[in-house]
């Protein structure tokens, strides 16, 4: 893990990280300075936010390193969509990683699709769910002998697996209400328990399995398997796009970085790491 450097940086960057904890509340205001923003750090491009997108920046950070003499691509533990937008919008970070459009007074560079998955521990031994059994699992019928792990409320995984199972929004809301269910709060408490937890089945970011090399088995629906070619041809129906957002006068000092994105190389590196890149990042 690494951390900026600087007191009052750090002291931002604690801020945004309990903002991920209490992810259900309002974020509080940026804080106000005389110059508006804090001055970046001197000796490495910073980035932060969601957790779908962490995995993914840190594998083009490795290949920018590989090859690019410019400023290195420091990834921050995650905290969130709304988190990487705050520390954007305060300076805290040149980069902050969305996984939904809350971009306020920011610019958005388009980054890829993520393919949502519903992932199964290491001991599933099932393929896939079909839209039957996966309604059936989110209303807590049993027989299945799998464990439904759910991810809080904020998490952008649940709008996209239920943009394409609407049923399951009212039976997830339910069993949270009921309490039947364990709700994880951020990405790497899903990928702990869904280590730890026998049988355990949760949504989960298809990338990140395969960027952080993880023995979990992401699950058919319906048949399709999950792959960046599934993405490709709009077979796989839950999908969310990925973005990072910086505030205009970083753009010059973020310019190298985004060209290598953009590029043929940084492209490649994307869908190594299980991500589909954007077609707008080549622009």
């Amino acid at each position: 893990m690494h951390l900026a450097n600087s007191p009052l940086r750090f002291a931002h960057l604690l801020s945004w990280a309990l903002l991920a904890a209490c992810a259900g509340d309002p974020p509080p205001p940026a804080p106000v300075r005389a110059n508006g923003a804090l001055a970046p750090t001197p000796d490495a491009l910073l980035a932060m936010g969601s957790g779908a997108a962490t995995p993914l920046l840190q594998a083009l950070s490795r290949a920018y390193a590989a090859g690019h003499p410019s400023l290195p691509v420091r990834v921050e533990p995650s905290v969130g969509t709304r988190g990487g937008v705050a520390a954007a919008t305060d300076g805290a970070v040149d980069l902050g990683l969305v996984g939904r459009g809350l971009r306020p007074a920011l610019e958005l560079f388009p980054l890829a699709l993520d393919a949502v998955v519903v992932a199964g521990a290491p001991d599933v031994e099932r393929q896939g769910l079909t839209r039957t059994e996966l309604r059936q699992l989110y209303a807590g019928e049993r027989g299945s002998g799998l464990t439904l792990l759910l991810r809080d409320t904020e998490e952008t995984a649940n709008d996209a697996l239920e943009s394409a199972y609407p049923e399951l929004r009212a039976l997830r809301e339910s069993g949270v209400a009921s309490a039947r269910f364990r709700v994880l709060d951020h990405d790497e408490a899903m990928a702990h328990a869904l280590l730890t937890t026998p049988g355990g089945v949760g949504v989960f970011s298809f990338g990140a399995i395969l960027s952080w090399r993880l023995p979990l088995r992401p699950l058919a629906l319906d048949g399709v398997r999950p792959s960046v070619d599934a993405l490709a041809s709009r077979r796989w129906p839950a999908v969310r796009r990925l973005g990072m957002v910086f505030r205009a006068e970083r753009r010059a000092r973020i310019a190298p970085f985004l060209a290598f994105v953009a590029s043929a190389e940084g492209r490649s590196a994307t869908r190594a790491a299980g991500y589909l890149p954007l077609p707008e990042a080549a622009q």
